[in-house]
Protein backbone atom coordinates (compact mmCIF):
# COMPACT_ATOMS: atom_id res chain seq x y z
CA UNK A 1 0.00 0.00 0.00
CA UNK A 2 1.20 3.90 -1.10
CA UNK A 3 -0.01 4.78 2.45
CA UNK A 4 1.73 7.15 4.31
CA UNK A 5 1.25 10.41 6.84
CA UNK A 6 -0.27 12.55 3.71
CA UNK A 7 -2.16 10.67 1.39
CA UNK A 8 -6.29 9.76 2.04
CA UNK A 9 -7.95 6.44 1.03
CA UNK A 10 -8.82 8.11 -2.26
CA UNK A 11 -5.05 8.72 -3.28
CA UNK A 12 -4.10 5.82 -1.46
CA UNK A 13 -6.05 3.84 -3.87
CA UNK A 14 -5.44 5.51 -6.92
CA UNK A 15 -1.69 5.58 -6.45
CA UNK A 16 -1.70 1.90 -5.36
CA UNK A 17 -3.34 1.34 -8.99
CA UNK A 18 -1.81 3.01 -11.57
CA UNK A 19 1.71 1.60 -9.28
CA UNK A 20 0.08 -1.65 -9.92
CA UNK A 21 -0.72 -0.95 -13.81
CA UNK A 22 2.70 0.67 -14.80
CA UNK A 23 4.45 -2.41 -12.62
CA UNK A 24 2.44 -4.79 -14.93
CA UNK A 25 3.86 -3.10 -18.20
CA UNK A 26 7.05 -3.03 -16.79
CA UNK A 27 8.19 0.28 -16.41
CA UNK A 28 9.97 2.18 -14.25
CA UNK A 29 8.30 5.37 -12.55
CA UNK A 30 8.06 8.04 -9.77
CA UNK A 31 5.96 10.33 -7.95
CA UNK A 32 6.27 13.99 -8.64
CA UNK A 33 4.06 17.10 -8.33
CA UNK A 34 1.74 17.93 -5.26
CA UNK A 35 2.03 14.57 -3.93
CA UNK A 36 5.54 14.53 -3.90
CA UNK A 37 6.06 17.88 -2.91
CA UNK A 38 3.97 17.11 -0.07
CA UNK A 39 6.21 14.33 1.33
CA UNK A 40 9.50 16.06 0.49
CA UNK A 41 8.42 19.54 2.04
CA UNK A 42 5.01 20.71 3.30
CA UNK A 43 2.03 19.51 3.10
CA UNK A 44 -0.32 21.07 0.85
CA UNK A 45 -3.46 20.03 -1.49
CA UNK A 46 -3.70 18.80 -4.95
CA UNK A 47 -6.58 17.71 -6.62
CA UNK A 48 -4.49 15.06 -9.00
CA UNK A 49 -1.41 12.72 -9.24
CA UNK A 50 1.10 13.24 -11.59
CA UNK A 51 4.21 10.54 -12.26
CA UNK A 52 6.81 10.56 -14.21
CA UNK A 53 7.20 7.08 -16.13
CA UNK A 54 10.65 6.31 -17.81
CA UNK A 55 9.03 5.58 -21.22
CA UNK A 56 9.17 6.84 -24.71
CA UNK A 57 6.24 7.72 -27.11
CA UNK A 58 5.61 4.31 -28.74
CA UNK A 59 5.47 2.71 -25.05
CA UNK A 60 2.81 5.40 -23.93
CA UNK A 61 0.79 4.73 -26.91
CA UNK A 62 0.68 1.36 -25.86
CA UNK A 63 -0.29 2.16 -22.44
CA UNK A 64 -3.04 3.77 -23.61
CA UNK A 65 -3.99 0.91 -26.23
CA UNK A 66 -3.86 -0.88 -22.96
CA UNK A 67 -5.84 0.65 -21.02
CA UNK A 68 -8.48 -1.00 -18.87
CA UNK A 69 -11.64 0.62 -19.95
CA UNK A 70 -13.38 -0.06 -16.73
CA UNK A 71 -10.66 1.33 -14.36
CA UNK A 72 -9.07 3.89 -16.62
CA UNK A 73 -10.18 6.88 -19.27
CA UNK A 74 -8.43 9.06 -21.03
CA UNK A 75 -8.69 12.74 -19.75
CA UNK A 76 -8.33 14.74 -23.00
CA UNK A 77 -10.67 13.76 -26.13
CA UNK A 78 -7.34 13.23 -28.73
CA UNK A 79 -5.17 10.96 -25.84
CA UNK A 80 -2.53 10.00 -29.00
CA UNK A 81 -1.94 13.65 -29.59
CA UNK A 82 -2.00 14.44 -26.04
CA UNK A 83 0.83 12.03 -25.87
CA UNK A 84 2.64 12.91 -29.48
CA UNK A 85 2.81 16.74 -28.88
CA UNK A 86 2.92 17.47 -24.71
CA UNK A 87 4.49 13.90 -23.40
CA UNK A 88 1.81 13.61 -21.16
CA UNK A 89 -0.90 10.76 -20.97
CA UNK A 90 -3.88 11.98 -18.93
CA UNK A 91 -6.02 9.46 -17.74
CA UNK A 92 -8.95 9.37 -14.55
CA UNK A 93 -8.69 6.64 -12.24
CA UNK A 94 -12.83 5.02 -12.87
CA UNK A 95 -13.01 4.32 -9.48
CA UNK A 96 -12.62 7.44 -7.51
CA UNK A 97 -12.32 9.87 -10.11
CA UNK A 98 -9.12 11.30 -9.63
CA UNK A 99 -6.74 12.63 -12.58
CA UNK A 100 -3.45 10.74 -13.17
CA UNK A 101 -0.97 13.14 -15.43
CA UNK A 102 1.49 10.45 -16.80
CA UNK A 103 4.56 12.49 -18.21
CA UNK A 104 6.47 10.56 -20.46
CA UNK A 105 9.98 10.32 -19.35
CA UNK A 106 11.50 10.45 -23.12
CA UNK A 107 14.19 13.45 -21.64
CA UNK A 108 18.03 12.40 -19.94
CA UNK A 109 16.52 14.70 -16.93
CA UNK A 110 13.47 12.63 -16.90
CA UNK A 111 15.18 9.30 -16.66
CA UNK A 112 17.48 10.64 -13.97
CA UNK A 113 14.46 11.67 -11.63
CA UNK A 114 12.82 8.18 -12.04
CA UNK A 115 16.17 6.50 -11.52
CA UNK A 116 17.32 8.68 -8.36
CA UNK A 117 13.36 8.47 -6.84
CA UNK A 118 13.24 6.41 -3.56
CA UNK A 119 10.78 5.11 -1.20
CA UNK A 120 10.86 7.31 1.72
CA UNK A 121 9.33 5.60 5.13
CA UNK A 122 5.94 4.62 5.41
CA UNK A 123 5.52 5.11 1.70
CA UNK A 124 5.53 1.93 -1.35
CA UNK A 125 5.63 4.04 -4.26
CA UNK A 126 9.37 5.44 -5.79
CA UNK A 127 8.84 9.24 -4.76
CA UNK A 128 11.39 12.11 -6.68
CA UNK A 129 14.46 13.55 -4.68
CA UNK A 130 13.89 16.62 -3.17
CA UNK A 131 16.49 18.02 -5.26
CA UNK A 132 14.92 16.89 -8.68
CA UNK A 133 11.63 18.55 -7.55
CA UNK A 134 13.51 21.84 -6.84
CA UNK A 135 14.78 21.60 -10.28
CA UNK A 136 11.20 20.79 -11.89
CA UNK A 137 9.58 23.15 -9.63
CA UNK A 138 12.32 26.21 -10.85
CA UNK A 139 11.78 25.26 -14.27
CA UNK A 140 7.62 25.03 -14.31
CA UNK A 141 8.06 28.43 -12.17
CA UNK A 142 4.46 28.77 -11.08
CA UNK A 143 2.98 30.16 -8.03
CA UNK A 144 2.47 27.32 -6.54
CA UNK A 145 5.58 25.84 -7.33
CA UNK A 146 7.75 28.70 -5.72
CA UNK A 147 5.83 27.74 -2.45
CA UNK A 148 6.57 23.94 -2.82
CA UNK A 149 10.12 25.52 -3.70
CA UNK A 150 9.62 26.99 -0.23
CA UNK A 151 8.70 24.23 1.46
CA UNK A 152 11.32 21.40 0.28
CA UNK A 153 14.01 23.47 1.27
CA UNK A 154 12.65 24.44 4.55
CA UNK A 155 12.30 20.82 5.43
CA UNK A 156 15.78 19.35 4.06
CA UNK A 157 18.21 22.14 4.19
CA UNK A 158 20.97 20.45 5.86
CA UNK A 159 20.66 17.71 3.27
CA UNK A 160 19.81 18.77 0.01
CA UNK A 161 22.63 18.36 -2.73
CA UNK A 162 23.45 21.95 -3.63
CA UNK A 163 26.34 20.50 -5.54
CA UNK A 164 24.27 18.14 -7.70
CA UNK A 165 21.84 20.84 -7.81
CA UNK A 166 23.84 22.98 -9.32
CA UNK A 167 25.74 20.78 -12.05
CA UNK A 168 22.05 19.15 -13.05
CA UNK A 169 20.87 22.74 -13.45
CA UNK A 170 23.93 24.35 -15.65
CA UNK A 171 23.10 20.71 -17.97
CA UNK A 172 19.32 21.76 -17.91
CA UNK A 173 20.49 25.61 -18.92
CA UNK A 174 22.08 24.46 -22.14
CA UNK A 175 18.87 23.44 -23.10
CA UNK A 176 16.23 25.43 -21.86
CA UNK A 177 17.95 28.51 -21.55
CA UNK A 178 16.03 29.60 -18.26
CA UNK A 179 18.91 30.33 -16.08
CA UNK A 180 18.23 27.85 -13.45
CA UNK A 181 21.64 27.75 -12.55
CA UNK A 182 21.39 31.52 -11.42
CA UNK A 183 18.21 30.86 -9.70
CA UNK A 184 19.26 27.80 -7.90
CA UNK A 185 22.53 30.00 -6.68
CA UNK A 186 20.42 32.75 -5.39
CA UNK A 187 17.68 30.16 -3.58
CA UNK A 188 20.84 28.17 -2.08
CA UNK A 189 22.44 31.51 -0.40
CA UNK A 190 19.12 32.81 0.76
CA UNK A 191 18.26 29.60 2.68
CA UNK A 192 21.95 29.44 3.98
Amino acid sequence: MFRGPIVDEQFDGTLNRVAEMLSGHNLEFALIGGLASSIRGRIRTTADVDIVVDCDVAKAVEILNCLELGSYRPFVKDPELSIRQYFILPIEDVKSGIRIDLAIGASGFEKIIVGRANKPAGYSVPVATAEDLLLMKLMAGRPQDVSDISGIVKVNKEAIDWDYCEEMAESLDEVTQLGLRDSLQRLRSESA
